[in-house]
């Protein structure tokens, strides 16, 4: 992106990793961003009110705000979870391997003592 003075910044699709943060503490805000959107969706949808919402998600009114206002470093992973389970729903996770840095060798062979073929 075009800052106006010239400069590009090249992100790498999330703030979270663009911040600095550790790839762990990336992935467990990422994780908790997310299921917090979907919390704060369902309350949307559903057209809930406050107190409405808190016994939806066995929750506190004042927790519910601090949801609705997107106070994610108030939840952790494993209250975002117990909350949309409580309400009914299920989830599913993915992972994948991270990118090593530096690509694995399948096979050296060691032709002479000068040439190293990797294959």
């Amino acid at each position: 992106m075009d800052k106006g003075n010239g400069t590009t910044h090249v992100t790498s699709g999330s703030v979270f990793d663009d911040i600095g943060l550790e790839p762990s503490e990336a992935a467990n805000l990422k994780l908790r961003s997310q299921l917090l959107y979907i919390a704060r969706n369902i309350i949307k949808i559903k057209g809930m009110k406050q107190m409405e919402a808190a016994e939806f998600y066995g929750i506190t009114r004042p927790q519910v705000s601090e949801l609705v206002n997107g106070k994610v470093s108030r939840f952790s992973l494993d209250k975002l979870v117990l909350m949309l389970t409580r309400a009914g729903y299920s989830m599913e996770v993915n992972l994948s391997r991270a990118v090593d840095p530096e690509p694995p060798c399948t096979q050296a062979i060691l032709k002479d003592d000068r040439e190293l073929q990797i294959a």
